[in-house]
């Protein structure tokens, strides 16, 4: 069963989440926290297959909680899910996460992205990963493309 950990620091958007994916609850093993050093912590607690973040929260934002998951957990696949689309944003999350999709998003699309993820955990399966290479070393892209305004974000170079 794939183990999914949606994080959002509005409860109402992650108790909405859990109402739209109420279906998925037989072949999914989710988890709802409201912020990323809960989040952390429920990754220490077990191992997900798919960490689901919102961009935008108070502490630790949804891009340093996928950089410390891509760091402690590189078999792990990192999605953004998020009503804000600042460029700022957007391009930090960039290197840490394998999607952005944004709010609202359907539940065909958030299910679509979840399924895709499957290379990730299949990827690390097979190779074993050490933790000092974690930075370097990481599941490759997940397979929905991502959108090109963002592909264009991350390639230009900062002035």
């Amino acid at each position: 069963m794939k183990r999914i950990l949606f994080v959002d620091d509005e409860s109402k958007v992650l108790d909405g989440i859990g109402r739209m994916l109420h279906a998925d609850r037989k072949r999914w093993d989710m988890q709802f926290v409201t912020s990323g050093e809960d989040a952390l912590r429920a990754c220490e607690a077990g191992a997900f297959d798919v960490v689901i973040s919102d961009m935008r929260m108070p502490g630790m934002d949804g891009a340093k909680l996928l950089s410390h998951v891509r760091d402690r957990y590189p078999g792990t696949a990192r999605i953004i899910l998020s009503g804000y689309s600042e460029v700022s944003s957007s391009t930090r999350a960039v290197p840490v996460a394998h999607r952005f999709l944004t709010k609202p998003c359907d539940a065909a699309q958030l299910q679509a992205a979840i399924d895709a993820s499957a290379p990730c955990r299949t990827f690390s399966a097979h190779r074993k990963f050490d933790v000092s290479l974690a930075p370097s070393v990481s599941c490759p892209p997940c397979p929905l493309p991502t959108p090109p305004w963002l592909r264009r974000c991350a390639t230009r170079t900062p002035p």
